[in-house]
């Protein structure tokens, strides 16, 4: 969270832009067990975190 302060990027920003070994940010937090951060990347893009989809 302070990494996203300090960069002066929104998180819809970095949602459309970061990729992480192909894919967006929710994804790969998802498909890694890292459920907490998946729940917030969601509330913070607006993203349902129940549903995943790759994009490609």
């Amino acid at each position: 969270m302070r990494a996203v302060k300090r960069s002066r990027l929104s998180f819809q920003t970095l949602n459309k832009g970061l990729v992480c070994n192909g894919q967006d940010m929710l994804t790969f937090a998802l498909t890694h067990n890292a459920s907490t951060t998946g729940k917030l990347i969601a509330r913070r893009t607006n993203a349902d975190s129940a549903t995943l989809t790759a994009k490609r």
